[in-house]
């Protein structure tokens, strides 16, 4: 996946640790599969099928990065996406809303 985004002219990192925040505190980090141009959350799967344990995740992470666009990628048996957002939109188009260190 990271060589086409990355063949399509988009900036994509990989494996990118997020850090949590709570009242000026720093208490977890996740690690994002893939980040693509510094707005979208991109998790990937390899399962039956989604389930809601999957797409828990990635609302969480949404949540602790401060919300945005999140998009699920199964690769099972049948190929399955799910596409999540959080916050508004509208203000989050254009701005980095993930932050890592």
């Amino acid at each position: 996946m990271m060589i086409v985004l990355v063949e399509a002219g988009l900036r994509a990192e990989e494996e990118v640790r997020l850090q949590v925040h709570f009242h000026g505190a720093i208490i977890g980090t996740f690690f994002a599969d893939i980040i693509v141009e510094g707005i979208v959350l991109v998790e990937i799967k390899a399962r039956p099928e989604l389930d809601s344990r999957a797409i828990g995740q990635l609302l969480n992470y949404l949540k602790a990065a401060g919300g945005g666009v999140g998009l699920l990628v199964n690769f099972g048996p049948k190929p399955q996406f799910s596409r999540k957002i959080v916050g508004d939109l509208g203000k989050a188009q254009g701005t980095t809303i993930v932050e890592s260190p």
